[in-house]
């Protein structure tokens, strides 16, 4: 993670929200906030790539990288 940000307090003109925005250093990102519904986390992912096989190769590193962090 080379940068994030917590909108626990608002930022950006945004309102106050329970959502952390990741930066990696290749440009991913991911989104991590509660579910508005149901008890549970939910994560979003972002990554650009060359190919479809490289994007999916980077999404599957990012995503075991980011949730390995909740265990």
């Amino acid at each position: 993670v080379t940068r994030y940000k917590d909108y626990k307090d608002g930022l950006d003109g945004i309102p106050a929200s329970n959502v952390l925005q990741l930066w990696m250093e290749d440009g991913s990102q991911a989104q991590i906030r509660p579910s508005g519904t149901e008890p549970k986390i939910k994560f979003y992912f972002g990554v650009k790539g060359v190919s479809l096989e490289d994007s999916q190769a980077k999404l599957d590193a990012l995503s075991a990288e980011v949730l390995g962090q909740f265990e």
